[in-house]
């Protein structure tokens, strides 16, 4: 083996190394990014879940002052 080859080897290990570390930081960042993702969708579900309680108590509301009916009336 040369000495031009090893050095060439050398120069390219060090290279994908290089490459694999960036690879390796972009993942990271992406696993960083989809956890804040997920947690934005649990706040967005949340959200979602009490807006639609609020609408269902609202409309259940005026349901029942339509038909008459005391709202402090237990089923």
């Amino acid at each position: 083996m040369s000495a031009a080859y090893a050095a060439e080897k050398a120069k390219l290990h060090d290279a994908i190394l290089e490459q694999l570390r960036e690879v390796m930081v972009g993942l990271h960042t992406l696993n960083q990014n989809l956890e804040r993702l997920n947690d934005v969708g649990d706040e967005l579900q949340s959200i979602a879940h009490s807006w639609t309680t609020f609408c269902t108590n609202i409309t259940r509301g005026n349901a029942d002052e339509d038909m008459g009916v005391d709202s402090s009336d237990k089923w």
